[in-house]
């Protein structure tokens, strides 16, 4: 199920003193199946956007389609939007009052008007995917603990079999250990469904290492958006913000290439062009004292990021363009004896060359 806006704005309390532009022209697209995180400052419009998607808020201005319809069309079916769009507010536990966990998360399907029988089979089914203990079924909700009434919150929304779920701040108020197992979980329920999931967050460090693609918004409007790699180039534009990009997501993958005039270092480098063949021996240091023949491009150019987390670009031929080919594919965990032709031999080296 696709998420198309075209220009939405949102005006809060319009006509009063209290006016606010939450949202300013936002053009966003997502595509059937993404893992996307929303991040911004505190009052930067991320969650006023979310509401949008299930129809809680309805944009002052601008046109949102949901799998090619338009939501604002008359007549359009609301009540089936807000089944397919699953949205778990920040902290969920305030949406948790039934006698029992089970009861609380047979509650949307209830709803639905689904038999008493299909509800339950549901809920079981939600509360097993959220990794939810069978033991606490029947306890009361108010009894469990942060990550637990969270785990119970999110459960609730699966249960509708929503195509697509927002999660607005799920990590807040929990400890480390609990916020690290709710993205976890969350993780794995995209890589195992077939659902498009937003996570919400003002943290960068929370979703760095989770999502496929994050959307910065900025004071109504959206800022960049592009995948983390892309996202991270623009860090000092993002601490300008208040947003601080995370170390494992500008610093994730470095190497030192020191062939020819001097080393370079490279930081998330990427080949972005190739040419030509050429054949040579091949060794390296996880395997001392063995080599052999590998072909690798004559001709490569590379985009990485230098010290000062500015764009470059490389080019190499020969020996150069075979270090770069070597050494990134260690970055990616590929080994050049997986590229060996025929089979390795002993060498010695002259410790003088070296």
């Amino acid at each position: 199920m696709s998420i198309k806006l075209e220009q939405i704005n949102y005006i809060y309390g319009e006509g009063t003193a209290y006016r606010k532009h939450a949202l300013k022209d936002v053009d966003l697209e997502i595509a059937h199946g993404q893992f996307v995180g929303i991040i911004g400052h505190t009052g930067s419009g991320k969650s006023t956007l979310i509401q949008h998607l299930n129809g809680l808020l309805k944009a002052t201005d601008g046109v949102y389609y949901f799998n090619g319809e338009n939501v604002y069309a008359d007549g359009y079916n609301m009540k089936a939007l807000r089944s397919q769009v699953g949205l778990v507010f920040q902290y969920p536990e305030h949406q948790l009052f039934e006698v029992d966990v089970l009861s609380d998360v047979c509650f949307g399907p209830k709803n639905q008007g689904l038999s008493r029988e299909e509800c339950e089979k549901r809920a079981r089914e939600a509360l097993e995917a959220v990794g939810f203990p069978e033991k606490l079924y029947n306890q009361s909700p108010f009894e469990l603990s942060g990550g637990q009434k969270r785990r119970v919150a999110i459960a609730g929304v699966l249960a509708m079999r929503p195509k697509v779920l927002v999660l607005d701040e799920p990590t807040a108020g929990l400890d480390p250990a609990g916020r690290d197992e709710i993205l976890d979980q969350i993780a794995r329920l995209h890589k195992e469904s077939d659902m498009t999931v937003l996570l919400v967050s003002h943290s960068m460090e929370d979703i760095a290492k989770y999502v496929d693609r994050i959307i910065v918004m900025n004071h109504g409007s959206k800022m960049f958006d592009g995948t983390p790699k892309e996202v991270f180039a623009h860090y000092k534009e993002l601490e300008e913000v208040g947003l601080a990009a995370p170390q494992v997501g500008i610093l994730k993958q470095i190497v030192v290439i020191d062939v020819g005039e001097g080393p370079m270092l490279l930081i998330n480098p990427e080949i972005v062009e190739t040419s030509g063949t050429q054949t040579g021996s091949e060794g390296c240091l996880s395997l001392p004292g063995k080599a052999g023949q590998v072909t690798r491009p004559n001709y490569v150019k590379v985009k990485a990021l230098d010290v000062n987390m500015e764009p470059v670009e490389y080019e190499g031929e020969e020996l150069l363009a075979r270090a770069f080919c070597h050494e990134l594919d260690h970055l990616d965990g590929k080994m050049y004896v997986e590229l060996v032709e025929g089979e390795l031999y002993d060498v010695t080296y002259d410790e003088e060359q070296e």
